[in-house]
């Protein structure tokens, strides 16, 4: 089977680039990346599934091929909306990693009617105290924190060359594949005009974080109609959040999301069934892609 077609997508308020798998006359599934990722780092997903589903994976705003604009969680679901519509996908199954799962998620919150299954990755939030027991010092301390961060020009990190980069991304993913690491490499990367190359996303796509709000999220998750998967990496704690978490995050750094937090905010959603991949972290796609993709698999072929 050859590789998907790169294709732009006019939602009506930007340009979003995106891989269309083929496969026109399936059900519609629509996969959407995380922070600083790009729509081919979802590839391992997007292919296993594409015998069974017309797949489409976007590049979110400010990140792979897509153009740049303003970044707040309302923009990134307008994104969403306006490429299903341009697309013409009809009641399409949406999956989303990390960021992508929330606007996944809120946008299934906002417009329950349009999607049919939704598959969370690592994405509902990091493993923070409940909103409730953050007292209103903590909350303006970390609001304090969120501003200096965003008067602060967002510095890149210029790497020597493809080699050097590389070696970046393998220091922080030592499981990824070595050949999709390499091709991550290749798409994921443009000159910097210091130098060498620099990752391909516009830095202040960050800037979603300042007005992002967990209650409000929450409050969406409660309007999703459709069954909703949620999975989890069973090491996302100890290899991607404790060095992580953005100040905005909560003050509970010490340790993974509680049991009792992790159910409080599944209880969020009507129909909701969890899967934990032992031996994966945050990057699920990158460190167990067979077991997440049969996870998927199973989910939507009952479900559907």
């Amino acid at each position: 089977m050859s590789g998907p077609a790169e294709i732009v997508v006019d939602t009506g308020a930007i340009r979003l680039g995106a891989l269309d798998y083929g496969n026109a006359g399936a059900p519609p599934l629509v996969v959407l990346h995380g922070q600083g990722d790009l729509a081919w780092s979802m590839d391992s997903v997007a292919a296993a599934l594409s015998a069974d589903f017309h797949v489409v994976t976007l590049d979110l705003r400010g990140h792979g091929r897509s153009e740049r604009g303003a970044y707040t969680m309302l923009h990134l679901v307008g994104d969403l909306r306006g490429a299903i519509e341009a697309l013409g996908l009809a009641q399409p199954v949406l999956v989303g990693h990390s960021l992508g799962g929330q606007v996944v998620s809120q946008f299934a919150g906002l417009f329950p009617e349009v999607a049919r299954l939704v598959v969370l990755v690592e994405a509902i939030g990091p493993p923070t105290r409940a909103r409730q027991d953050i007292d209103l010092d903590q909350r303006r301390l970390m609001s304090r924190e969120l501003v200096e961060m965003l008067r602060t020009k967002p510095r890149r990190r210029p790497m020597p060359d493809l080699a050097a980069a590389a070696d970046r991304l393998r220091q922080v993913h030592p499981r990824l594949d070595p050949d999709r690491l390499e091709r991550l490499v290749e798409l994921g990367t443009i000159p910097s005009p210091e130098g060498g190359v620099e990752w391909r996303f516009d830095p202040l796509s960050r800037d979603w974080l300042a007005g992002f709000d967990p209650a409000v999220a929450e409050e969406r998750w409660r309007g999703i109609r459709c069954p909703v998967l949620v999975i989890l990496g069973g090491d996302a704690w100890e290899r991607f959040w404790k060095d992580r978490l953005p100040p905005f995050a909560g003050v509970e750094l010490d340790g993974p999301m509680s049991t009792t937090e992790r159910d409080r905010r599944l209880a969020c959603f009507a129909d909701v069934e969890l899967v934990e991949i032992q031996n994966a972290g945050h990057m699920v796609h990158f460190d167990a892609p067979d077991e997440l993709n049969d996870a998927i698999a199973e989910f939507v072929a009952r479900r559907l």
